[in-house]
């Protein structure tokens, strides 16, 4: 599955934003794209596990639970992808790397672990979950999404 996801994230970085974001919108605006989730009283984009974020940060919602992994994982990469400008992130290799400088100012690539993933989803994306009553739940992003 690892390959998979890096061929993924290789495919949408070729990708520009716009493009991506584009897509996004109109998957949002078509019904009969949704990909699950909870059949309560909620919003058309909330059924469909990601929409923007109601709080007004222009965040992307991502529902992280009653879904297949692979469903949250291209939500999640999506947002990776469109929140990657100007590029930090890269695919190096066959593993996720990202820009930096070191201590002494000088350009690096360092590799990108889980936690590190797992950080940069949550500071790109508001994911939630739906309790067992049907409430929204506020959620950090599941590790086992970085893993895929």
């Amino acid at each position: 599955m690892k390959n998979s996801l890096l061929d993924n994230i290789t495919n949408l970085l070729r990708k520009k934003p716009a493009q991506s974001g584009a897509q996004n919108k109109q998957k949002q605006s078509n019904p009969k794209s949704s990909t699950g989730g909870h059949s309560g009283n909620t919003a058309p984009s909330q059924r469909n596990g990601s929409s923007s974020s109601p709080g007004g940060k222009g965040l992307p919602n991502i529902q992280a639970n009653i879904r297949r992994l692979r469903e949250i994982t291209k939500d999640a990469l999506s947002a990776l992808v469109t929140s990657n400008n100007p590029p930090l992130y890269f695919v190096r290799g066959g593993a996720i790397v990202r820009f930096r400088t070191d201590e002494h100012d000088h350009p690096m690539l360092e590799n990108v672990n889980d936690a590190m993933l797992i950080g940069r989803l949550a500071r790109v994306a508001d994911f939630f979950i739906f309790g067992s009553q049907g409430e929204r739940k506020n959620s950090d992003p599941p590790p086992k999404v970085a893993k895929d």
